[in-house]
């Protein structure tokens, strides 16, 4: 829109006071939107997403519930998981939050769907 008033300016139609005024109020809105945008766009690029809460199940804590992720996972022909984890998001994989993900860090984990009641 500031580009439009500008060119009208320059070119002769849109001339007096009051095109002046809006020019600038126009351009100032303009720099605000700008100025906004950016910092909008500067606070995107540096998030980072949240960690999800685990808490790790030793098999002495549950040892049947290892044994039937085991055998499920012989059932299925699939590797069974290096560790269980209590954590709210389905289909998770296990990560060393150290390192971040790689794929010597990541194991399937077995989770519980949540309610939706």
């Amino acid at each position: 829109m500031a580009v439009v008033l500008y060119a009208g300016g320059v070119t002769g139609h849109f001339t007096g006071a009051g095109w002046d005024t809006a020019r600038w109020v126009v351009t100032v809105l303009a720099v605000l939107v700008l100025l906004a945008s950016a910092a909008v766009a500067l606070v995107v690029a540096r998030a980072r997403p949240a960690a999800t809460p685990t808490v790790e199940l030793a098999e002495t804590a549950a040892p049947d519930l290892y044994r039937l992720v085991r055998d499920l996972a012989d059932r299925l022909g699939v590797p069974a998981p290096a560790a269980i984890a209590l954590t709210p998001d389905c289909d998770s994989w296990l990560e060393d939050r150290t390192t971040g993900p790689t794929a010597s860090t990541a194991r399937p984990a077995a989770t519980a769907p949540r309610s939706w009641s």
